[in-house]
């Protein structure tokens, strides 16, 4: 889409896997320092950093503006490492607090619920992009993200 080789593109995907690897430890002591909680909105906000990214590239290059396009893509996959680094340890300090007798079941039930719901996230977003605008999975994602920033503090404890 931008016009990079493949090893401009294998470079930009090489940055999420580099971030995953550094932030993992310190996210994981982020995560015992402040809670599951906080560190699940903290992983929200560097994911809408990701996705803001995408986004920014994408307009740049619409107008023509495409030097930063590069390196704007691999500012999104770090801070995209840096959301599932935050997220993992969050998720298993949430599992883990649950009961000790369902706790496989817990996992279980996780697992399936993440799978199912990342099948039709492609198509509803590259649905509302072609139908309606491309910042629309955006907004969707931003009112989400206030959805579960309010629920997480509703009905979670740290």
């Amino acid at each position: 889409y931008y016009h990079f080789s493949i090893s401009e593109i294998a470079t930009i995907a090489v940055w999420f896997h580099i971030s995953n690897m550094v932030f993992q430890i310190p996210a994981g002591r982020l995560a015992d320092k402040i809670g599951g909680k906080k560190s699940l909105i903290i992983s929200q906000f560097f994911g809408m950093v990701f996705f803001s990214m995408n986004i920014l590239i994408s307009v740049l290059w619409s107008q023509g503006i495409t030097g930063f396009a590069f390196l704007g893509l691999i500012i999104g996959e770090i801070f995209f490492g840096m959301s599932v680094t935050t997220f993992i340890p969050s998720e298993l300090m949430t599992l883990t607090n649950l009961d000790d007798s369902r706790k496989a079941e817990s996992f279980g039930i996780v697992q399936f619920i993440r799978g199912i719901g990342m099948m039709p996230t492609g198509a509803i977003g590259g649905f509302l992009a072609e139908s309606i605008h491309y910042i629309t999975p955006f907004a969707v994602g931003l009112v989400g993200l206030v959805f579960e920033i309010w629920f997480l503090t509703k009905y979670f404890k740290d």
